[in-house]
Parts: structure tokens; sequence; C-alpha cells
């Protein structure tokens, strides 16, 4: 059975609400409340760290997906296109001035001739490589009958016949001009003065018959997207070259990068990146401290930390204030009621609210009525206890 079309668009922000938003910060705020009265300060940090970042991830969940899958590109918000489905002759326009390609072209025209590109080149080269897309199925053009409402696609070997150009115009600079292929005069009003071949003019007056082209602008940035691996090097060793010439200032403004600690990225992933840091640190440095620890008779602690005489009810408040550390081996029941003595294992500092110490400290004893019993107890100062 075929997976409906729709799943990942529920699947997925149930995964954001779910597991980020609710889970994962509950799963580590409630382990950091545990490791805070466990003593463990540096387990503490990074579970809360840990509760913020996956926050962070709720927050920018769409920008995450569509950069990690760009097949649900739908999701995702135009690079550089205002409206969803401009005409032809605008989009062409668009691409050319903030596409990787665009910005590419120009910076390597600007090297190799020393001058800006005009904006009329520019444009000229982008309507013959839209051409050529169109030619070949990468874009899909779809247009408009005078006498009807809707558009409708245009098959792409209607195109075969047809070239775009632009020329200027007083009203919006410049229009596009779809003109035949094998060579045509184009009166200053765009209009086809005169075709060397009459069967492509023909053929041409097809396209020419509608009177609106568009096309989808999220395909348009899927083919010309705004930054590319490739291009943006080029481009950027082109505008090496063209400062160590000292070119045109202004262009090189405009097709250079905005600075990077301009971006709010930047400063989001910067203040990340500085909080992981700090983490791993503190609990290298608490590690280090931990492995330093050294385990003593219950006996030895008292008489370390001044308790004269050692009774267990000053060693007990030590312990539940987490000055003194504590383990032993937890003494269990089977199902015949016969006792068991079980691994050696760690007493959270919490759990002396409800234990008590026998009065040659050797044994932990359960005060509330519960059967919890730790024998072979042995201790570590963990914090200065005078």
């Amino acid at each position: 059975m075929a997976a409906e079309p729709e799943i990942p668009d529920r699947l997925l922000p149930a995964i954001r609400i779910a597991v980020f938003w609710v889970g994962l910060p509950f799963i580590l705020l409630l382990t950091a409340t545990d490791r805070y009265f466990a003593g463990t300060l540096y387990q503490v940090i990074a579970c809360v760290f840990g509760a913020f970042l996956s926050i962070f991830v709720a927050v920018y969940w769409d920008r995450i997906i569509s950069r990690t899958w760009p097949r649900y590109s739908h999701q995702r918000e135009l690079q550089y296109f205002d409206e969803r489905d401009p005409t032809l002759g605008s989009a062409i326009q668009v691409m050319a001035q903030n596409s990787a390609w665009g910005r590419w072209y120009a910076a390597q025209h600007l090297v190799n001739s020393g001058v800006p590109i005009t904006e009329q080149h520019l444009l000229q080269t982008a309507a013959s490589i839209v051409t050529d897309q169109i030619v070949n199925g990468g874009i899909e053009v779809r247009g408009r009958r005078p006498e009807r409402m809707e558009y409708e696609p245009i098959p792409r070997t209607d195109w075969r016949s047809s070239a775009l150009s632009f020329v200027r115009d007083p009203v919006s600079l410049w229009r596009l001009a779809i003109f035949p292929r094998g060579g045509a005069e184009i009166a200053p009003d765009g209009t086809i003065a005169r075709a060397s071949n009459p069967a492509a003019a023909q053929r041409n007056s097809q396209i020419a018959g509608y009177d609106s082209l568009i096309v989808d602008a999220r395909q348009f940035e899927n083919v010309w997207p705004k930054r590319e691996g490739l291009a943006d090097r080029y481009r950027r060793r082109f505008l090496r070259r063209a400062r160590k010439r000292k070119l045109d200032r202004t262009e090189i403004q405009r097709l250079s990068d905005s600075p990077i600690w301009r971006q709010s990225s930047f400063w989001a992933m910067s203040i990340l990146g500085i909080a992981a840091v700090a983490v791993l640190v503190w609990a290298a440095i608490s590690s280090l401290e931990k492995t330093a620890v050294e385990w003593m008779l219950p006996l030895q602690v008292a008489q370390q930390c001044a308790v004269t005489p050692p009774t267990p009810e000053k060693l007990l408040r030590l312990l539940r204030e987490a000055k003194v550390a504590a383990q032993g081996q937890e003494v269990v029941l089977d199902a015949r009621g016969e006792r068991h003595t079980g691994s050696l294992q760690k007493i959270r500092a919490g759990e002396w609210q409800r234990l008590s110490l026998t009065d040659d400290l050797s044994r932990a004893l359960s005060i509330d009525g519960i059967w919890t019993q730790y024998v072979g107890l042995e201790m570590a100062i963990i914090k200065p206890c005078k």
C-alpha cells in the first residue's frame, strides 16, 4: 500500500510538538531536578542546556526541515521572490538580480571586462538560459487566453520556435518580448516588424496569443537558488580579484555577501556554541574532580569533618546537605522473603531524607517503615564540610 502524500505534513508537526516542544524538555528538566538533589551540578547544567536546545529546535523547525529535506520544499518560504506565481518577465528579472547564478555571472563579467555588467546584458543572458530550461522541461510556463480566466500549461515543445528577449519600456523600464527563432527585426515597442523565417513566425504566434504568462516561483528557485555552493565559491573568488584590482566598489558591494555578524543565525549559533563549550568544559572539570574522590570508611569521613564525637546524626546532616557522598550495597528481598546483597551503588543525597545511620555507621536503614537497607557503606567528602 502506497503511503499518503499528506503523511509527512502530519507526522513532522506531530514530532515537533510531541518530542521537541513537550517530551524532551520535560524529561530533561525532570532529570535535572533529580541530578540537583544528587549533588551532580554538571549534569544539571547539561540537562538544562539540552532542554533549551530542544526548544530552540522546535522554534526553528521549519528552517531545519527545509534545509535537511529539500523534497519538502513546499514547506519553506520563498528565497527571493515576493509572490508564488510571478509573470515570466518579472521572474527572469528577479532571478537575474538575486540568484547565485546571476551574481556569479555579474562578478565574472566585472573581472573579465573591468566594468560592471549592464542590466540589458544581464537580462538578455538570463532570458537565454531560461528559454533553454523551458524547452528542456526544467521550467513550466502557464498561459492565459484573452477570452478565458484560467491559465493552461504550455507544452515545452511549443517553445522550440520561440526565443525571449527584453526591450526597453517607458513605463516598466524593461518588457519581455517573444520573437521567432531564425532572426527577426523587433520594433521599438517590442512587436515583430519583420521575421526572417515565416514558418517560425507562424508557430511563434501561438505563444504570442497568450495575454499573460506566469511561472511557479519555487520551481524557479529550485533551478536557480539564492545560494549554491559552486557558484558562490567562484563568485567570491572573482570578487577577491576585483578588490585587488580596485574595480567598481559599488558593484563589488552589491555582489558581496552580507557580513556574517549581521545575520541573526550567526548570533544564535554562536550562543549555542559557547554554551555547548561551557557545558563540555564544566563536565570535564567535574569528571576530573570526580575521579579524584577518595572513598573511605564512614568513621574516617566523620573524623576528617571534625565531627566529635562522630555521631550518626551529625554525619547524616552532612549527607543530606550533599557535602558528603555515600555508596553501599542494597539489601533486597527475593520472592521467598530471603535477603540478598545487591551490587554497589551510589545513594542520592535526597534519599537520606528517609534513611538513618546505625550507631557504628556501617549501615543505612529506612525510617519510614519501608524496607530499605544499605550495607558496607563507603563515603567521600565532595564539599568542604567544616
